[in-house]
This record gives C-alpha cells, sequence and structure tokens, in this order.
C-alpha cells in the first residue's frame, strides 16, 4: 500500500500489482487452513470461496467509487482500515487454537 501514496507512477503501480500478487500467493493457503480449522464441514469454506469470488467482483467497482470520489488517498485510508480490521479477525479467530507443529 505505501508503493501507491502520492498516486502511482507506472513503475509503482507495477511493483505494488507483483508485490501484492506474490504476497497474496504466498497468504492464501495460511488463511484457508486457518479458516478452515475455525468450523466443521465444508460451510465455511464454501463462505470463503464465496466472499473471495465477491471480493474479486465487487472489489474493482468499490475502489472506483473510492477513488472517483476522494482520490487514492480516500483507497488507501479504506484498504488500510480492511486490512487492520482482518488482522484483528484473525487474531481472534486463531486465538486459544495455538498449534505447535
Amino acid at each position: 500500500m505505501l508503493l501507491l501514496l502520492g498516486g502511482p507512477s507506472l513503475v509503482q503501480f507495477v511493483t505494488a500489482a507483483i508485490v501484492f500478487n506474490f504476497a497474496w500467493t504466498l497468504i492464501q493457503p495460511y488463511l484457508l487452513s486457518t479458516l478452515s480449522r475455525v468450523g466443521s464441514g465444508g460451510q465455511v469454506m464454501n463462505t470463503v470461496n464465496l466472499m473471495i469470488g465477491g471480493g474479486f467482483a465487487l472489489g474493482p467497482f468499490i475502489a472506483g467509487v473510492f477513488i472517483d470520489s476522494s482520490g487514492f488517498g480516500g483507497i488507501l485510508i479504506f484498504s488500510a482500515v480492511c486490512l487492520i480490521a482482518s488482522f484483528a479477525f484473525i487474531a481472534a479467530a486463531t486465538s486459544g487454537r495455538r498449534q505447535v507443529l
């Protein structure tokens, strides 16, 4: 996110996209395994896949609305709030469920 501050140039945007895609590839299996341990049965994983698909479908629209109304600063603030909220939800979901491998 920090790469996009101040209105990104082409190099900044491409670098941020590459970093995001690399990080998503590494983090997604951890997130999915953590969520699969939270619930029993396949309902949690069905919901998770629905939310991931919904995010991919609605994310560009929501980002476009924020960028159109308040520029890149608004979407970066919204993204930071969502990131902090997701860290809080992950911490809450994994507290008390620590496993040593």
